[in-house]
């Protein structure tokens, strides 16, 4: 067999799979959009969905009527490239899976700020280098998570982290809690500036619901400690 009959029979494969692989994705993602939904009632009373890419491979859903302390909540689905294989096959080696990313504002200024990442995560290393001018503090690591903080410490609320990811941190993959700060006072002003953005690989939640994860990730965030002269800015748009 030729390098040209080889390359012709590659390419015959990734034409075939590609809506093979989308028809498996568009069915998985309605299945993981009810199944979201059956969960992000815990964090407001109504929400809506779109679909943002072909074949469903990514959704959002915009919660509304929320629940204190939330000011507002986006929240992404992201499936792995099923339809297309290679990049797929790369993706999953490299341990990428389908994903939930929660993006919020809250209505105070928590007093500290929290980074959280799971053992061998080269970003999470890479932006706590980068704050050289404001470094964050470092934790013990437990349960191979990695645990940084800087401002007021706030040991209750590490203690309540500690044990929610005890319960649901074999599905975290990121977690940040930031401050909201003013526009003029922001080192890249354009950027959004959630308080609350955490990524979770939803294929190692709990299969039953969702509901006692985003329950849990309400309460403490409703516990924080916060500033009493607190700055409170409306997003222009909601996080995308």
């Amino acid at each position: 067999m030729t390098l040209n009959q080889i390359i012709v029979i590659l390419l015959a494969i990734l034409l075939i799979w590609w809506p093979i692989g989308g028809l498996i994705n568009r069915r998985r993602g309605q299945v993981w959009l009810e199944w979201l939904q059956s969960g992000v009632s815990e964090l407001g009373a109504r929400n809506s969905i779109k679909w943002l890419r072909s074949f469903h491979n990514v959704g959002q859903i915009t919660v509304n009527e929320l629940r204190l302390p939330f000011r507002v909540v986006e929240v992404l689905f992201t499936l792995e490239p099923r339809d297309n294989l290679l990049l797929w096959i790369l993706r999953h080696l490299s341990g990428r899976r389908d994903e939930v990313i929660l993006m919020a504002y809250i209505q105070d200024n928590p007093v500290q700020e929290v980074e959280v990442g799971f053992h061998g995560r080269r970003s999470y290393d890479a932006y706590l280098a980068q704050q050289k001018d404001n470094p964050f503090n470092l934790l013990p690591e437990v349960d191979s998570f990695r645990i940084a903080w800087r401002g007021k410490f706030d040991e209750s609320s590490i203690m309540r982290l500690r044990k929610f990811l005890a319960a649901e941190g074999k599905s975290i993959l990121r977690m940040s809690l930031q401050k909201d700060t003013p526009l003029d006072q922001r080192a890249f002003p354009t950027r959004k500036s959630e308080n609350l953005l955490l990524r979770a690989d939803m294929t190692k939640m709990k299969a039953a619901s969702p509901a006692a994860f985003f329950a849990a990730l309400r309460n403490w965030v409703a516990d924080l400690e916060v500033e009493t002269d607190k700055f409170v800015e409306e997003p222009s748009t909601p996080p995308t």
